[in-house]
């Protein structure tokens, strides 16, 4: 075996680890999104939430690239059933503090977005009886990213 040989063989070993670790970069990158509900805030001096307890919700995007935001709802589940059964949920649109305004929204990698929804009479019985989730859409996937209410 000449150098030549060895030079061949040695740099087809390093192209294969190189190709190797840019399929494992590349399944990597893209939008990746952390999102976080909380719920039982208050707000002080603004007219609009005074008295109302409060869900902060926020998304952000840890990705290297953009994602949008497409839409933020609430799904509830009945005791005893699970995330994965879709056919005994029921589905809410929320309009959140900022409203509608804010949605479609854009995230930048590093981005933070956030919204409040307010817990008025019609969403206390859901938080007590089965499982409320607020239900993310991005652009990137297909299904909706649920937050479990903390």
């Amino acid at each position: 075996m000449s150098i030549s040989d060895i030079a061949a063989w040695w740099g087809a070993i390093i192209a294969s680890f190189v190709l190797i670790w840019d399929i494992f970069k590349w399944r990597k990158s893209g939008p990746k999104t952390i999102a976080t509900a909380r719920r039982g805030w208050k707000t002080f001096n603004i007219p609009q939430t005074e008295g109302h307890k409060l869900i902060h919700v926020t998304a952000t995007n840890t990705g290297d690239r953009a994602t949008t935001l497409t839409v933020m709802g609430l799904h509830w589940y009945p005791e005893g059933s699970t995330l994965a059964d879709k056919t005994k949920r029921q589905t809410y649109v929320v309009m959140g503090i900022q409203g509608f305004d804010k949605i479609p929204q854009k995230i930048e990698p590093g981005d933070v977005w956030t919204n409040v929804i307010i817990e008025h009479e019609k969403i206390a019985p859901l938080l007590t009886k089965g499982m409320l989730v607020v239900a993310l859409g991005f652009s990137h996937v297909e299904d909706d990213v649920l937050v479990g209410i903390k």
